[in-house]
């Protein structure tokens, strides 16, 4: 009979611990919270699907967290990142007005974010950010397009028109409420089939921001052995490809 070394009470807590999950350690599930923004994040047959959320679901599984995951309005989702402990929110820009608001785990997709305006109103014509003032913009709450707006001297009630999801923003477009709403190329795409409108109807214009990547992020209350392990895993993810082979199924052309 083979006999094993016997190790001291404190070595064999030691080694069990390396060897539980975080999840375990923690004793808390991590909440992962989107919007629903397709082609990155959103919700088809009943089913939280998208490039965001494939990425975010291997990564949490790569670092042996346990998770719950749940598509909200953006507002409430941001609302939950700021506040609460063990929150995971994706896909969300990175600018330097949130960087003190939340531990940043790394970038997973370029962002250029444009002005959509109905292709029959030909009586809307803007060469500028300025002339999209004589207009009215659909966005979300809380969403980073109302604070770029902001910045460029909108206002709410008077040239931005706030709604709880994208959806909302082009039934407004659809029924000329609002002059235009924002998106991706790809975000467009797929809203107009979602909502079941022809891309045709809508004509792209001017190009409101091309910095500021979309990211994961931790809550602030995250410990710091869960967001470090994350960004190791995502590093891991980029440098083995398996980041493009997750893109190539939801960011390309459809």
């Amino acid at each position: 009979m083979k006999h094993w070394p016997l190790l001291s009470l404190p070595a064999l807590m030691a080694a069990c611990l390396i060897t539980l999950p975080l999840s375990l350690l923690a004793g808390e599930k991590i909440i992962a919270v989107t919007e629903e923004y397709p082609p990155y994040n959103y919700t088809e047959q009943g089913k939280l699907q998208g490039y965001s959320v494939q990425l975010a679901k291997e990564l949490l599984k790569r670092g042996h967290l346990d998770y719950q995951m749940q598509a909200y309005p953006w507002a409430r989702a941001y609302q939950m990142a700021q506040t609460q402990p063990n929150v995971l929110i994706f896909s969300i820009v990175r600018q330097p007005e949130r960087e003190s608001q939340f531990q940043w785990i790394g970038t997973i997709a370029k962002r250029e974010a444009y002005l959509y305006k109905l292709a029959a109103r030909k009586d809307i014509r803007v060469n500028t950010i300025e002339d999209v003032k004589r207009y009215k913009v659909g966005v979300n709450k809380a969403d980073i397009t109302e604070d770029t707006l902001r910045q460029h001297g909108f206002e709410v009630g008077k040239n931005i028109d706030i709604s709880p999801q994208d959806k909302s923003n082009i039934n407004k477009l659809l029924l000329g409420r609002i002059d235009f709403i924002i998106g991706t190329e790809l975000s467009m795409a797929y809203l107009c089939r979602q909502a079941g409108v022809s891309p045709d109807k809508l004509e792209r214009s001017i190009l409101l921001a091309d910095h500021g990547d979309y990211y994961l992020a931790m809550s602030l209350q995250t410990p710091a052995s869960v967001v470090n392990t994350l960004r190791a895993e995502l590093t891991t993810m980029k440098k083995n490809g398996e980041l493009k082979r997750i893109a190539s199924q939801y960011l390309s052309a459809r």
